[in-house]
């Protein structure tokens, strides 16, 4: 998964056990700053990950799960999110800007706030 042998290399690490085991590490860890700005998560299974105030400004998100996903107070600038899924996650406090959404459910996020200003755009197909 991801860039090996960068930056990123201890949380794709963590990512690697799972959701669970990255969830509880951040429990323990609350005060940690995390940066993942420019990390690739393309296809990923996400669901019900703690990403609250990560740094995942230029992060590339394709394809990936983000289902009851909690997002809060991060930064998600310059983000394109093409062909998520987003049910049920929480997006309230997250400072955003440029961020293109393609065809990608919007209908159960929570804290909708962070699309002022969003490109949002949906093909008919993916509206059936």
């Amino acid at each position: 998964m991801g860039q090996r042998g960068s930056k990123y290399e201890f949380y794709f690490n963590l990512l690697d056990q799972g959701v669970p085991a990255w969830n509880t590490w951040r429990k323990d860890h609350p005060d940690k700053i995390i940066d993942l700005s420019g990390a690739n998560l393309n296809y990923l299974d996400l669901s019900k990950v703690n990403f609250s105030k990560v740094n995942l400004d230029n992060a590339r998100f394709q394809g990936t799960n983000f289902r009851d996903a909690d997002f809060q107070l991060s930064s998600l600038r310059f983000v394109n999110i093409y062909r998520c899924t987003l049910d049920g996650a929480n997006f309230y406090g997250v400072k955003s800007s440029f961020v293109t959404i393609v065809d990608t459910s919007l209908a159960t996020v929570q804290g909708k706030e962070f699309l002022n200003g969003a490109l949002c755009r949906t093909s008919r197909s993916s509206m059936l």
